[in-house]
């Protein structure tokens, strides 16, 4: 009784599947990287409102102090607190101080206009 013993095959990829598998390789990359710089760039917003919240706050105790509050002064206390703070993307922000229905509102504001943080004070 003889054996006979079959010859290993070696699958080897073909260049198809190669040129699938570095696609599907690529596909997800590309959203993996998007996905990345998205939620960089929500951190960074989410920093940028808590400091802002922060320098409001640091603002309002400031505010505080002092016996009566004119509108020159609030938005020189707000623009100092403002320049001490690290804030990312601040060179983007502005601050604001201005009279609104009869009540001064403070704000840090976006480049859209839109207000990061705004507070308005009781008379």
């Amino acid at each position: 009784m003889s054996r006979t013993t079959q010859p290993i095959s070696h699958h080897r990829f073909t260049m198809l599947e190669l040129l699938w598998a570095m696609m599907v390789l690529g596909i997800l990359t590309t959203a993996f990287v998007g996905q990345y710089s998205m939620l960089r760039q929500m951190q960074t917003s989410f920093i940028q409102g808590n400091r802002c919240l922060i320098v409001m706050d640091n603002t309002l105790e400031r505010l505080a102090l002092e016996e009566s509050i004119t509108q020159e002064r609030a938005d020189q206390l707000l623009a100092d607190e403002f320049a001490l703070a690290e804030i990312p993307g601040k060179g983007n922000l502005r601050t604001r101080c201005e009279w609104r229905d009869e009540r001064l509102v403070l704000a840090i504001d976006k480049p859209n206009g839109h207000p990061v943080v705004q507070v308005p004070l009781s008379p």
